[in-house]
């Protein structure tokens, strides 16, 4: 019975708590954090909408004559 717990022991605080709690608790860290910086950017402003298009569509052309992802 004894190596059984020890087993259990193990594998509870190794396993269970340093990867599969870490690997959740990191997964929940980076969901908040995107919300976060989600909600800084969203301020109901036109001109700053507007600003962030135009840079995604420069970043997009960018990257689509800088790796030719076109056909």
């Amino acid at each position: 019975m004894k190596p059984y717990h020890k087993l259990s022991v193990y594998s509870w605080k190794k396993i269970d708590m340093k990867i599969i709690d870490a690997t959740v608790d990191g997964i929940a860290k980076m969901i908040y954090v995107g919300g976060a910086e989600g909600r800084a950017v969203q301020t109901g402003n036109l001109s700053t909408a507007l600003k962030l298009m135009v840079m995604g569509v420069f970043v997009l052309l960018t990257l689509v004559l800088f790796f030719g992802l076109t056909k």
